[in-house]
């Protein structure tokens, strides 16, 4: 770590001097030759390897330099610089265990690797123990620690013994009953947190105990109790919000399944004005027929993308951000086009995660629809919705904007309250942003944010 630390310090500060006479090469250079005589320990020593797996340093085995070793695997096969590369990016764990070729006896050993990145150099510094040798330090003061602990418990066993004689005989009797008081005690704070389990008064001797025993159980009645209103509750807003989309949703439906419905019409009439004409023949009825099935197979689709839209999911799956839209585009889409709405996507995600798809499609068809509720509300001109997605080293991103005029300063810290809604219009519930932060905050583990870009309201999801 103090090696990273340092490099990333010599390179700010050539960074910020503007008469140096080193270039990057041969800084790296510089740092490379200190590295490769850094010598700790028996058998411990630093390597160097960039990002793409190629050796820059190694003193021990220089001919490795060079080579790109980033599908070598150990002899368990383990694929070694891959884990080492990765776990120097890792933000909780740095550590890799492999089996490597031990200096001091030419055979494969265990050895606990450590890496650090430099991400300025893409470079990945690399260091490590023998387990041979942490071995041996632990057993040494695993020693040590038994004749330390030995010798206490032998100060302490007689200490004790000549005390309990003292005062044996006026506390033996109540030891069995403070125990059990504690133990009642214990077992309750220690499993409080995830049960609702209370603790027995008629087993507590002491009139001090029972009353810190009813006190404890009136507080987790009580917080069972809002815990259970508080599900309700939340249940049932969900419940308010799905309904409200349901209902817009069908309206939705009822606008894509009229071009169908009167297509199908205009065959079916051409079909009997044909058969009134004598005209009617087999091929005709075929084409004719044909036209009926793909038109009723469209309404079909409707229904199912309606149907899964809405199917409960109980277990997390993968999913992606571009996959999701395209979901629920499939069903507004046409809804939005139609309003004259220009419908711009900018899909850049690559990266999947795990989440509960259709609660995230009931979020991106919140956004949408708010979107466009403000644009036809305030009667814009060339009104616009933008989806864009995009990822970072950590994150995926998703965002709705509209060039509606932005959300005003003064209810921009309300807008995800429950039952606040500028919808009066439109007898809006309240519930739609509300709910759409208590499923990506609470469900999701994500995080719901809402800004003002340069056009309009702006909202992003991030997981």
């Amino acid at each position: 770590d103090n090696i990273k630390n340092n490099i990333e310090n010599i390179i700010n500060i050539y960074k910020t001097k503007t008469n140096n006479s080193l270039d990057t090469k041969e800084l790296q250079h510089i740092i490379l030759n200190q590295l490769r005589a850094y010598r700790f320990g028996k058998d411990d020593y630093i390597f160097v390897y960039n990002t793409k797996g190629i050796n820059i340093m190694h003193p021990i085995k220089p001919q490795l330099e060079g080579k790109n070793l980033i599908n070598l695997k150990d002899k368990n096969g383990k694929y070694l610089i891959r884990e080492l590369i990765k776990a120097s990016t890792s933000k909780t764990n740095h550590f890799v265990e492999y089996l490597w070729q031990q200096p001091s006896t030419n055979k494969i050993a265990k050895k606990l690797g450590y890496a650090q990145n430099i991400p300025q150099w893409n470079w990945m510094i690399g260091s490590g123990l023998y387990m041979d040798s942490i071995d041996a330090v632990l057993k040494a003061k695993y020693t040590k620690l038994q004749d330390s602990v030995r010798s206490k418990i032998v100060q302490v066993i007689s200490l004790f013994c000549f005390i309990l004689l003292i005062i044996f005989y006026f506390v033996y009797r109540r030891i069995d009953k403070t125990n059990s008081s504690f133990l009642l005690f214990h077992n309750f704070l220690e499993h409080a947190h995830n049960t609702s389990d209370l603790i027995n008064i008629d087993k507590i001797e002491y009139v001090e105990f029972k009353q810190l025993a009813k006190d404890a159980n009136n507080m987790l009645i009580k917080r069972s109790k809002i815990l259970a209103e508080l599900d309700s509750k939340n249940a049932q807003l969900l419940q308010q919000s799905r309904l409200a989309q349901m209902g817009e949703m069908i309206s939705m439906i009822a606008h894509q399944w009229r071009q169908p419905l009167s297509a199908i019409n205009a065959v079916s009439g051409n079909l009997t004005l044909k058969a009134k004409l004598d005209k009617l023949d087999n091929d005709t009825v075929v084409e004719l027929g044909e036209k009926i099935s793909d038109y009723s197979q469209h309404l079909s689709s409707t229904i199912d993308d309606f149907r899964d839209f809405f199917k409960p999911n109980k277990e997390k799956r993968e999913a992606a951000f571009n996959d999701l839209i395209k979901n629920v585009l499939n069903i507004v889409e046409d809804s939005i086009i139609n309003q004259n709405i220009e419908l711009i996507t900018e899909l850049n995600s690559k990266n999947t995660f795990n989440t509960y798809p259709n609660e995230i499609k009931q979020v991106i068809l919140n956004l949408i629809k708010n979107a466009e509720d403000i644009l036809l509300e305030k009667k814009i001109e060339n009104p616009c919705i933008k989806i864009k997605t995009y990822d970072d080293e950590n994150n995926s991103y998703l965002s709705v904007e509209d060039n509606g005029g932005g959300i005003p300063k003064d209810i921009i810290d309300k807008i995800f309250d429950p039952y606040f809604s500028t919808k009066t219009k439109k007898n809006g519930t309240g519930l739609g942003l509300y709910m759409s932060k208590t499923i990506i905050e609470e469900h999701c583990n994500g995080k719901l944010i809402a800004s003002n870009s340069d056009t309009g309201a702006k909202f992003t999801i991030i997981l």
